[in-house]
């Protein structure tokens, strides 16, 4: 059988191994598909490894976000980072006809893709004030709901103080301090 296995940072092989026997208390599966979390699938993206069934896990996680987000359709928002799991808040906002999506993104070709995906605007951080723009943007209001996809200090903090007053922050991103 063949298995995807895990051999130390960035070192994933595709490896061929004799297939299990099971013993009398055990029961062996055929997996018609297997996932990869969104963060490993972050680290490993290449065009060549990520098949289109390895969405599932982000899209899942996406969806689960804007759930606890409780935003409703027509409802402005702010996508901080638009890696994969990012892209799927794109996605999944404007499949239930959210408002205005603002994304931040530093990176050129993230950016170019958040806008294919749907966001309304694009900011790049490096470039712009975000609270001052996303305000601007929402006429001085600010976002209802932020979703910080990006896990850096700064996103959570430029989400926390972009929303509108009683507004809604989802941490979404594994946040490294």
């Amino acid at each position: 059988m063949r298995a995807l296995r895990y051999h130390g940072p960035m070192d994933l092989r595709l490896d061929d191994l004799p297939e299990p026997k099971c013993g009398p208390t055990q029961v062996k599966i055929r997996p018609a598909f297997v996932g990869i979390c969104g963060t490993d699938l972050h680290e490993y993206h290449t065009q060549t490894f990520v098949p289109k069934h390895a969405l599932v896990e982000p899209l899942a996680v996406a969806w689960h976000a804007i759930i606890l987000s409780g935003i409703k359709a027509g409802e402005s928002s702010l996508v901080v980072g638009t890696g994969p799991i990012g892209l799927a808040v794109i996605q999944c906002l404007k499949a239930m006809d959210a408002g205005d999506i603002i994304a931040v993104e530093v990176a050129a070709k993230r950016q170019e893709f958040a806008k294919q995906f749907g966001a309304t605007h694009v900011l790049d951080p490096t470039q712009v004030d975000v609270v001052k723009e996303a305000r601007k943007l929402t006429c001085g209001r600010g976002p209802s709901v932020a979703f910080d996809c990006a896990g850096v200090p700064s996103s959570l903090e430029s989400s926390t103080r972009a929303v509108c007053a009683h507004g809604t922050v989802v941490n979404v991103a594994i946040v490294s301090l």
